[in-house]
């Protein structure tokens, strides 16, 4: 049975029974016990197939996951773009030649922080790039307060003043909260309050559903044109998957 070494790992169970059969078609067929202790001594001599085979399965499956993923993108783009309840920088809707970035996120997450200066100089120096944030606490109850308090800012429209001093400490206290929000010119009772809205959870949780259905497991993570996009991009990648999405959004003026 040595020609079976040069076969893919999912023909090798299927080629070591036909050829046990082979061998014995004069004899009585083999016992589930013969049958195993063949299929095992075949693994131990060439270990390396298990390799091979939970390499195809990983590729498999990564495969099936990337069409669900998009089938989802499509699905859910309404919730992506246009949610009213995720604050958003830039213009406030889509339009021709507005190119959309999802940023899913957490404010304890150092990759976040870390990319935060270029999302936002992205909007600062492009008029037709908008970005919407979701809050996508993963890392503990800091996170979920850090989260509610962001969303509650928003209810005063003071959201992106409160996410950019969020991103640029790694205090996340109660104590650190309110002075972020009094800095933001917001009204503390009001913000306080408004932070246990039962919309505010609500919110959080459709965005966990979301970005579930997206196979997003870690932060940050980006949507952008046709692409999920997971990690922290550095400038240029980002630029490169924005001239992307325009091109794909107006494939005439691309040529």
């Amino acid at each position: 049975m040595l020609y079976m070494k040069t076969l893919p790992a999912w023909l090798v169970l299927p080629a070591i029974l036909f050829s046990s059969a082979a061998l014995r078609a004069d004899e009585k067929p083999l016992t589930k016990a013969e049958l195993e202790t063949t299929i095992r001594a075949y693994l131990l001599e060439h270990p390396e197939i298990l390799i091979e085979m939970s390499q195809a399965l990983k590729t498999r499956q990564a495969a099936v996951q990337r069409e669900q993923s998009q089938a989802a993108m499509t699905s859910k783009r309404a919730e992506l773009v246009a949610d009213a309840a995720s604050p958003v920088a830039g213009k406030a809707k889509e339009g021709d030649g507005i190119v959309t970035i999802v940023e899913f996120f957490d404010y304890r997450c150092g990759y976040c922080k870390k990319v935060n200066p270029m999302v936002q100089k992205l909007v600062d120096e492009d008029p037709n790039i908008r970005v919407v944030f979701k809050e996508f606490p993963i890392l503990g109850p800091e996170s979920t307060t850090a989260a509610l308090a962001a969303l509650a800012a928003h209810d005063q429209g003071g959201y992106l003043k409160f996410h950019r001093a969020l991103m640029s400490t790694g205090d996340m206290s109660m104590a650190s909260l309110e002075r972020m929000a009094a800095a933001a010119g917001l009204d503390l009772e009001r913000w306080k309050k408004d932070m246990a809205k039962p919309e505010h959870q609500a919110t959080l949780a459709r965005n966990h559903e979301l970005g579930e259905a997206l196979a997003i497991q870690a932060t940050p993570a980006f949507v952008i044109g046709s692409e999920i996009v997971p990690g922290a991009l550095d400038d240029n990648a980002f630029r490169q998957l924005i001239a992307k999405a325009r091109a794909e959004a107006n494939p005439r003026a691309s040529k």
